[in-house]
């Protein structure tokens, strides 16, 4: 792997995040509900970690290991966004979250 190709695959990987992590924050925003920020985060970072993991495949250069890294993101991805969605259905919100809105006040958003 070439330096410009590493980079090319962390600026795509930030990038992604960044999405991941602004929608992740709308959804504060829309339910006021933090527990979902975690949620989508998780599932999030699942798929990214896992997208990124194929990128060797799309450049014919396919192993066992990267079948178990695959693998192994979607799985922990999956048991724990479903362990949280399934927390925060039950929940107005996450209290540690609650209490740093409540401290920060109008300025919480932003921060």
């Amino acid at each position: 792997m070439t330096a410009s190709i590493f980079i090319a695959g962390l600026v795509g990987v930030s990038a992604a995040l960044s999405v991941v992590m602004t929608g992740a924050w709308l959804s504060w925003r829309k339910t006021r509900n933090s527990g979902w920020m975690d949620t989508i985060w998780t599932f999030g970072l699942g798929a990214v970690g896992w997208l990124g993991a194929l990128v060797p495949v799309f450049a014919a250069r396919s192993s066992p290991r990267i079948g178990l890294v695959v693998a192994m993101a979607a799985v922990w991805s999956l048991r724990l966004g479903f362990h949280i969605a399934r927390r925060t259905t039950a929940i107005v919100d996450y209290p540690r979250y609650a209490r740093l809105v409540r401290g920060r006040g109008a300025d919480a958003s932003r921060q």
